[in-house]
């Protein structure tokens, strides 16, 4: 019944070394869990776009300053 429904004569399949140098070398990168305040740069951040190691879960704290900002990096 699939055959009936999709028509895969003409598709070809991406291996998976096609696909590693499609979405580059396939290395997962760890992600930014906070970001840098808008307008820092490398300099101040030294692991810019984000604000801390992406490699580590940082301590976030609730800003002593400010009730209604979101958690800072303790």
């Amino acid at each position: 019944m699939l055959k009936k429904i999709f028509n895969l004569e003409k598709i070809e399949l991406l291996t998976s070394e096609q696909l590693k140098s499609i979405i580059g070398g396939g290395e997962v990168q760890p992600k930014c869990i906070v970001f840098a305040p808008p307008g820092s740069s490398g300099s101040s951040y030294p692991f810019y776009p984000c604000a801390h190691n992406p490699g580590t879960v940082p301590t976030l704290c609730p800003d002593p300053n400010d009730d209604f900002a979101p958690p800072i990096i303790c």
